[in-house]
């Protein structure tokens, strides 16, 4: 998982990774997270260079990213002219978890038949509008705003 600074939805050289980010995968069939033998969702989370690993049986999932969606937008999924191993593979999404609604970053359905690398997702800063604060520099320019 990395900062997508530039926001072309590609992991170009310098850019930051993000630790901390939790992933877990959800089973296409049940729709439900997936859970160890003792019933425990299995989850990860992203070390410090942004990377992480999952221990999933074959089977076909949803990986999940939960992210602070007020401090990250998902960047561009799959952006074009981008190499498979540098491309996001993720889109916004709100699913409904243990009875809580949440927007997080999902893949596409995997069909986990061997092991699989690079799924990776960019997040870009969430970036704020300030209507107020936009009002004020359009009067300061001499401009009215009319409803």
């Amino acid at each position: 998982v990395w900062l997508d600074a530039d926001r072309n939805g590609s992991k170009d050289s310098g850019e930051t990774a993000i630790e901390g980010i939790t992933i877990y995968a959800v089973d296409v069939e049940t729709n439900n997270p997936v859970v160890d033998s003792n019933g425990t969702r299995i989850t990860t989370t992203t070390n410090s260079d942004g990377f992480y690993t999952l221990n999933l049986p074959e089977s076909q999932y949803l990986i999940v990213f939960e992210y602070d969606t007020n401090q990250y937008n998902v960047t561009t999924y799959q952006a074009e002219g981008v190499s498979e191993s540098k491309n996001s593979k993720a889109i916004n999404s709100t699913i409904t978890i243990d009875g809580e609604t949440k927007n997080v970053a999902t893949t596409d359905n995997i069909n986990l038949t061997s092991s699989i690398a690079n799924l990776n997702l960019g997040l870009t800063e969430a970036t704020n509008f300030n209507l107020e604060e936009h009002k004020h520099i359009i009067n300061q320019m001499g401009l009215h705003l009319q409803k």
